[in-house]
C-alpha cells in the first residue's frame, strides 16, 4: 500500500473488497522526527525567519504597548486618588490581571517590570 493512503475502516464495496480512500498525510507525519528546516536552524542559534519573525515582533510590541498603558493608567489612578468622590479602584491592577489571564506565566515579568518602572517613576515624580 502507498504511503499516502489509508484503509478506511467499514468501507466495502458491492463486491465485499476493501476500499482504499486518498488521505493526504499530516504536517507531523512529514516531518518525523527531525523537525522542520526551520526548526533545525533555529535549534543551532541562527536568527529567526518568517513566522518567527512575527511572533517575536507582535510580542515585542504587545510588552511595549502594555507597559505604555500600564504607565498611563498608573499616573491616572495615582492623581484621581487625591480627588473628592473618585473610585476606590487601581486601573493598572485590572490590565495587569487581564493580561496575565490572556499570555500567562511568561508574562509575570513583563507585569512585574512594569510595575518597578511606575514605581521609580512615581518617586523620582515626588
Amino acid at each position: 500500500m502507498n504511503k499516502y493512503k489509508r484503509m478506511i475502516g467499514g468501507c466495502k464495496t458491492a463486491d465485499d473488497s476493501e476500499v482504499e480512500q486518498f488521505v493526504p498525510e499530516t504536517e507531523f507525519e512529514r516531518r518525523g522526527e527531525q523537525g522542520t528546516e526551520q526548526e533545525q536552524e533555529n535549534e543551532y542559534g541562527r536568527a529567526p525567519q518568517g513566522k518567527d519573525r512575527w511572533a517575536i515582533l507582535k510580542q515585542i510590541s504587545l510588552v511595549i504597548i502594555f507597559v505604555g498603558l500600564f504607565l498611563v493608567t498608573d499616573g491616572s489612578s495615582t492623581a484621581s486618588h487625591a480627588w473628592e468622590g473618585a473610585p476606590p479602584c487601581y486601573l493598572p491592577v485590572g490590565l495587569s490581571l487581564a493580561l496575565m489571564l490572556c499570555g500567562g506565566k511568561r508574562y509575570y515579568p513583563v507585569v512585574f517590570g512594569a510595575s518597578v518602572v511606575a514605581a521609580t517613576n512615581r518617586l523620582a515624580l515626588t
